[in-house]
């Protein structure tokens, strides 16, 4: 019942209202049966409009909804819904928007899109279509912050995993193998394997590679 109340906030009327629903929606997903509750009340697809940004709305209140995903997408019924709401073009916008104090944001829409990608090679190509391979790499870079860096290469590792040459060629073409090449270097354990995961996808099937 309260998810229901929220969720009717999402995505409409004022900033300052979408702000607020969606931080109590972000406390109350941190358990995995009010995630259950929350999608089962359709919230994914007005956190996705949020997300975007259409009619009203403000930059936290989109950095607020993609965490909110971002909880979600970890049960299956929030996957599925996900992949059902047209999310991929708003999670890649979310990957530059801004310039400062969102790093948090731009590690969700790619943990987002990382999970996304392991449904299917068709969702992989979507992303790819709807130019996710750049913002995605650009993540990789010192400027980002360990959890963008971990959730990027996450993203590209799953990108790559269906084995798909125009994604691999995309992936190499933006400049990623410098960057994950770079981040076997890291103190964080977590971003050392999945660049080398990635690195390993990258070269699969690809002598060019």
């Amino acid at each position: 019942a309260i998810a229901s109340g929220l969720v009717e906030l999402l995505g409409t009327g004022t900033a300052e209202s979408q702000e607020h629903a969606s931080q109590l929606l972000l406390t109350l997903a941190k358990d995995a049966e009010n995630c259950v509750s929350i999608v089962r009340a359709g919230a994914v697809p007005r956190l996705v409009t949020q997300v975007r940004g259409a009619g009203i709305t403000s930059a936290i209140a989109q950095e607020r909804a993609v965490a909110v995903l971002a909880c979600l997408i970890v049960i299956e019924d929030g996957t599925r819904s996900i992949a059902g709401s047209n999310a991929i073009r708003p999670l890649v916008s979310m990957l530059t928007i801004g310039k400062r104090g969102i790093q948090e944001a731009h590690a969700h829409a790619a943990a987002v899109l990382a999970d996304l990608a392991k449904i299917s090679n068709k969702i992989s190509m979507q992303i790819l279509s709807e130019g996710g391979i750049g913002p995605l790499v650009a993540l990789l870079g010192k400027e980002s912050s360990n959890a963008a860096k971990a959730a990027a290469a996450s993203a590209l590792l799953a990108l790559m995993s269906g084995h798909q040459v125009d994604l691999q060629k995309a992936v190499c073409d933006a400049g990623a193998i410098r960057h994950l090449v770079a981040l076997l270097s890291e103190d964080d354990d977590i971003i050392c394997k999945r660049a080398a995961g990635a690195i390993a996808a990258l070269c699969v099937g690809s002598a060019e590679n």
